[in-house]
């Protein structure tokens, strides 16, 4: 039994119903302005109920303000791990089905691709439904017949073909990569990939060429002048077929040889005007790209020196019987065996005085010579020498004596 079972139980046998009745009207108008109590009241055991309800419960208050929020609990521990499951077993994958076969491409003949690909410019593609068939591009063409990628274009047997890619440079190269050397300068133009290639694994090379002349003598005496000479050059293509090869007198071009060997060899070229004074012979040859010089042949033309040991005071015959000697300026070392002689060295005055005299070990011998000036007559005519003789009558054996001019 409730507490409300409970309560109207007892006010049953308390109140008397006489007086509640009295006051029903009252009680059931109070009864029913309660928000709390909507119900229908037509006997004392409603009576009762409402009344218990109102008078004892009472009507509902208002809604409280809400309470202080609690303190936060304490995290509570992390769980153990559990153990590894056992391992699953392996399964099978059930196979596919085979896919369908695609359809058939729009076929296209190998004339039809060749056609498309003369007609590319630039960097312009085939679609790649044009190349369909392309391992019969070469049906119905003559062996040796393909394909030149370089241009687009057919060509017969024998054509070479070449790469069909471009590379923009950017100026002088910065190291230097096969036959390319740093500083380079490849401009900013586009140039084909092969070019590039070709310049790093294959730059170009030159052609060589080597002169030799007949007579060999390179040195004469002024006055005996050489009437022709026979001037040779051996050539060696590199690159490129030789194109010319030119005799040159100093920087006269006096021969052009008129088809010489594209791909190397010998030209030779007399020439008989007389040579008289120092003189000059080259040689070039040219490929078209580059011109290369020879080494020179140059005949040298001077006046004698003599040296040696004689009596004192010989004269211009007696100097000239002594050892001559061709040579261009510079210093003499001689050796002499002097029997009661005295030692001589005659030079072009031209040349200027001697600077030291010596012996191998360092001694100084300068002062004891004594130079006069001598006009002596030569093959081209007169000229000056410089006469130097010993002071002091000597005997020696192999005496070696340094002269510098």
């Amino acid at each position: 039994m409730t507490e409300k079972e409970k309560y109207i139980k007892k006010e049953k046998m308390r109140i008397d119903p006489a007086s509640i009745v009295d006051d029903l009207d009252e009680i059931k108008q109070s009864l029913s302005d309660s928000p709390l109590l909507r119900k229908k009241i037509v006997n004392r055991q409603d009576l009762m109920s409402g009344y218990y309800d109102l008078l004892i419960k009472g009507e509902k208050g208002d809604k409280g303000e809400q309470g202080i929020q609690g303190i936060t609990g304490l995290n509570g521990q992390d769980g153990k791990d559990g153990r590894d499951g056992i391992d699953g077993i392996d399964g099978k994958g059930i196979q596919g089905k085979p896919g369908k076969n695609g359809k058939d491409g729009n076929k296209i003949s190998p004339e039809e691709i060749r056609d498309k690909l003369a007609s590319l410019k630039g960097n312009e593609r085939l679609d790649r439904t044009a190349i369909r068939n392309l391992d019969n591009i070469g049906q119905g063409q003559k062996p040796g017949d393909k394909i030149d990628f370089s241009d687009m274009r057919w060509h017969g047997g024998g054509g070479s073909g070449g790469g069909n890619g471009t590379y923009i440079p950017k100026g002088p190269t910065r190291a230097t990569v096969g036959g390319l050397t740093i500083g380079t300068d490849l401009g900013t133009t586009p140039v084909t990939i092969q070019s590039i290639l070709d310049d790093m694994l294959y730059p170009y090379l030159a052609p060589l060429i080597s002169l030799v002349g007949n007579p060999t003598t390179s040195i004469r005496e002024l006055g005996n002048d050489l009437a022709s000479i026979i001037l040779t050059s051996t050539t060696v293509k590199k690159n490129k077929p030789i194109t010319s090869v030119k005799f040159y007198r100093g920087a006269t071009d006096i021969h052009d040889v008129a088809s010489p060997n594209p791909n190397g060899g010998s030209d030779s070229y007399t020439e008989n005007t007389p040579i008289t004074v120092t003189t000059s012979f080259t040689a070039t040859v040219g490929d078209g790209t580059q011109t290369t010089t020879s080494n020179a042949i140059t005949i040298t033309f001077v006046h004698p020196y003599y040296y040696g040991v004689g009596a004192i005071g010989l004269n211009e015959a007696g100097v000239k019987a002594l050892t001559k000697l061709l040579k261009v300026k510079s210093d003499t070392v001689t050796n002499n065996s002097p029997t009661s002689q005295v030692y001589y060295f005659a030079y072009p005055a031209s040349y200027g005085d001697l600077t030291s005299n010596k012996v191998p070990n360092g001694f100084e011998y300068l002062t004891s010579f004594s130079k006069r000036v001598v006009s002596f007559t030569m093959l081209d005519g007169a000229v000056d020498y410089n006469v130097y003789e010993f002071n002091n009558i000597t005997t020696e054996t192999n005496f070696q004596l340094t002269y510098f001019i």
